[in-house]
């Protein structure tokens, strides 16, 4: 990948504070969602994607596919990855330059599509075995219309204290995958649908 070279105030424009001295990305993309859906249904049709007992669609399944079908879950993965490439191309590249790393990976990529009282209890992604330390929430389908909540992060050092993410249509952030987080019910029925995973820069 041929990185371009940004201004320090636009690198720092993208990175925020929640919990001093952890630093998260945050950035704003324009994702195409016929595109996702598009993807989301060929999931579909290869019986990738189910409904949980709490009623979250996604094609996550605690790792489930990487030990009883591994061709599936590398396609799983390459499809989002291609679909974030796509639409966080420079968002990439800022990330690389403020992190002096050349590449990224991701080790893990999913869907997951909540409505009505589905929730995400809290829980952290640590660093997995692939070598991931940093994970990412997209948020491709949100609507603060419709009550949909965002993602809120809690301080390692502090439970209290809580970080509480902007909810828009686009928003991507980044942050140390030892984080601890959770995503409460929106209690609408219009769908919130995000992409979320764990990345690997080297």
């Amino acid at each position: 990948m041929v990185l371009k070279i940004f201004s320090t105030a636009k690198l720092q424009k993208m990175k925020i504070q929640p919990f001093k001295p952890i630093e998260f990305f945050k950035f704003e993309t324009k994702p195409d969602k016929e595109e996702y859906l598009e993807i989301y249904n060929y999931l579909v049709s290869k019986n990738a994607i189910r409904t949980g007992n709490d009623g979250m669609i996604t094609d996550y399944f605690h790792h489930e596919d990487n030990t009883n079908n591994k061709e599936l879950a590398q396609l799983r993965i390459d499809l989002w990855y291609d679909f974030f490439f796509k639409y966080c191309s420079k968002e990439v590249e800022f990330m690389l330059i403020a992190l002096g790393k050349n590449n990224i990976d991701f080790s893990h990529a999913w869907t997951q599509i909540t409505s009505g009282t589905s929730w995400h209890a809290p829980h952290d992604h640590g660093a997995s075995d692939e070598g991931s330390n940093w994970s990412f929430v997209w948020y491709i389908d949100v609507d603060k219309e419709a009550n949909h909540e965002p993602t809120v992060f809690f301080s390692p050092a502090d439970v209290n204290d809580a970080f509480t993410a902007d909810i828009k249509q686009g928003g991507l952030y980044v942050w140390p995958s030892n984080i601890l987080h959770m995503q409460p019910p929106s209690f609408n029925q219009k769908e919130r649908i995000i992409i979320s995973g764990n990345i690997k820069f080297h």
